[in-house]
């Protein structure tokens, strides 16, 4: 019994403290996520660290191809997506996004703002979200790392057979 209070008491102070936000702070998340061309930045970044893995060790580049798909099948912008919004949304409210996402893309305007309180915030915070974002990543590559090494077992075996 004691067990089972516990338990269920333990589930609800989860429950409190676990960050969950409404469609409309997401869609604005969402908004801004599209005005600073994350989606793109996401891509090359993934693309880039494949090319720097392959670099620092030559002999994988045989296996390019496997870990192309593999990043492509499990580092992908879309099921990323609200994990990363979860990022920017506990860092700033959906306000000061959709406030960040108006700035023009003028040179002048973009200045101003980064001068603006928002804007320093937002040169803060910046480093920390990506640096918990390349974990988010890290962590979904790493859950799957069975299946890439298998991949590329898989690629050996069919090499070593002809």
């Amino acid at each position: 019994m004691t067990r089972t209070l516990f338990a269920f008491l333990l589930c609800l102070c989860c429950a409190a403290f676990a960050q969950t936000h409404s469609d409309d702070e997401y869609e604005t998340c969402y908004a801004f996520m599209k005005r600073i061309n994350l989606k793109t930045t996401f891509e090359n970044a993934k693309k880039k660290a494949i090319e720097a893995q392959l670099s620092r060790n030559p002999m994988m580049a045989n296996f390019k191809p496997e870990i192309v798909a593999f990043a492509n099948k499990y580092f992908k912008y879309e099921s990323l997506k609200k994990e990363i919004a979860d990022l920017f949304l506990e860092h700033f409210t959906a306000p000061e996004l959709k406030k960040a996402a108006s700035v023009e893309k003028d040179n002048a305007k973009v200045a101003e703002f980064y001068q603006s309180d928002l804007g320093k915030k937002f040169k803060e915070k910046q480093p920390l979200i990506t640096q918990q974002a390349i974990k988010l990543a890290s962590q979904r590559l790493a859950a799957h790392q069975p299946e890439l090494q298998a991949a590329i077992q898989k690629k050996i075996q069919q090499v070593q057979g002809k």
